[in-house]
């Protein structure tokens, strides 16, 4: 992946520079004007390229840091003993005791951590 971004830069820079040529071409541009158009515009989408292609480092950095972050989450799995008996219902109705709310109460939302 980082060779396919390190080449951005250059690729935007080759191709700004093609489609000022031709156009300044097509409109019969003296050669003196239509070099220093291109040197311009061969520089500034260079530059255009290089923070293009930093936000996409980042954005990507941080993607892998959140699959990592997630992955490791996912990977925390508690295993019951075989020999123990697991009563379901008993769990169920722990569980659903957490979520019981008054006909008559005010349910209030509360901000959960990313």
């Amino acid at each position: 992946m980082k060779k396919e971004r390190r080449l951005l830069a250059p690729f935007l820079m080759l191709l700004a520079g093609l489609i000022a040529s031709i156009t300044m071409y097509m409109m019969q541009y003296e050669l003196q004007r239509m070099l220093g158009i291109l040197l311009l515009t061969l520089v500034l989408f260079y530059i255009v390229g290089l923070v293009i292609s930093k936000v996409i480092a980042r954005f990507e950095a941080e993607n892998e840091a959140l699959l990592a972050a997630q992955e490791a989450l996912e990977g925390e799995v508690i295993e019951l003993d075989p020999d123990e008996d697991f009563d379901t219902e008993e769990a169920d109705g722990a569980a659903f005791a957490a979520f019981d709310v008054a006909a008559d109460e005010d349910i209030e939302y509360m901000d959960l951590p990313d």
